[in-house]
């Protein structure tokens, strides 16, 4: 296995043991989310502020390193194909029980705002 493979092994290691932690302290495992703020009025936020960066993204690359512009889904489509579908499960989940569902349970009392918590769960990250 590559170096870089044990990392996502270490990872939903880690995962399984905060995981398990969550369970034995009664925590049901959720995804964290809020959806009465998944309305439209977040979205259009979201997007005023993604938009901007993205298009200012787009530019620097065709401006400074054109020929970097798309070139993994052009070059290597199936690796392309690869990273979306596989980062997501091999990163993404376990990542999301460590260092929001195991972090914000386990540390919760330590931080007197929500803020202060997204803070150190960032920098933990």
């Amino acid at each position: 296995m590559k170096p870089h493979g044990w990392m996502y092994v270490m990872l939903w290691i880690f995962a399984l043991l905060a995981w398990r932690w969550m369970v034995h302290r009664d925590y049901r495992f959720n995804i964290d989310w809020n959806k009465k703020i998944l309305n439209k009025a977040f979205i259009y936020s979201v997007l005023r502020l993604l938009l901007p960066i993205a298009i200012a993204l787009t530019i620097f690359t065709i401006v400074a390193i054109p020929e970097r512009l798309f070139s993994l889904p052009l070059q290597r489509p199936q690796v392309w194909v690869m990273v979306m579908i596989l980062y997501p499960l091999l990163s993404v989940i376990p990542q999301e029980i460590i260092f929001r569902s195991f972090f914000f349970r386990r540390y919760a009392a330590l931080f007197p705002t929500p803020r202060a918590m997204i803070i150190a769960s960032a920098l933990a990250f």
